[in-house]
């Protein structure tokens, strides 16, 4: 009865070590995952940043045009 019971101490010490580590493991792996998902996003955020500037630019260029033009925006870029 003894050896039972201390037969099932060690089980019982070697699944909690066990669980330990997959934590450990799993909290490992989402911090990663965080850092990964973190950088998709300010990676996506630099482009949306860089099709806006370039857009304003577009738009200015468009705007200019159409002033020389001596017409609507709305002309110009119909005629784009």
């Amino acid at each position: 009865d003894q050896s039972s019971i201390q037969s099932k101490r060690e089980r019982l010490e070697s699944l909690q070590k066990e669980c330990n580590q997959l934590i450990s493991a799993l909290e490992l792996n989402e911090s990663s995952d965080i850092d990964y998902s973190e950088a998709i996003v300010r990676k996506h955020i630099k482009s949306l940043k860089k099709y806006n500037d370039l857009k304003d630019v577009a738009l200015s260029l468009v705007s200019m045009i159409a002033t020389q033009k001596n017409v609507k925006v709305s002309d110009i870029l119909e005629e784009m």
